[in-house]
């Protein structure tokens, strides 16, 4: 892997990359657009997006509550698995 990853708050102009990585990766029971903005509001410190170079490669969204942290998404590009992203 040449390019630098970079990890970095989500952005609401991330939203139909987050989308298209989501239904890509989540065949049954994906997250609609709708779904992903709520939780991008309620979980804004808690939205993070990896970046490779300038490409938006995969994402996590966690929520932490009384020392417990939930995962409650996380995906990678088909195109960019194996590649240690989502570790």
């Amino acid at each position: 892997m040449a390019a630098k990853l970079t990890i970095r708050k989500f952005l609401a102009s991330d939203i139909d990359k987050i989308v298209e990585i989501e239904k890509a990766s989540f065949s049954q029971g994906a997250y609609s657009k709708t779904r992903l903005e709520n939780l991008s509001k309620k979980h804004s410190h808690d939205f993070l997006v990896a970046k490779l170079a300038d490409k938006i490669v995969g994402y996590i969204i966690a929520c932490h509550k009384a020392g417990v942290i939930d995962f409650v998404s996380l995906a990678v590009d088909k195109k960019y698995r194996k590649l240690s992203i989502g570790k």
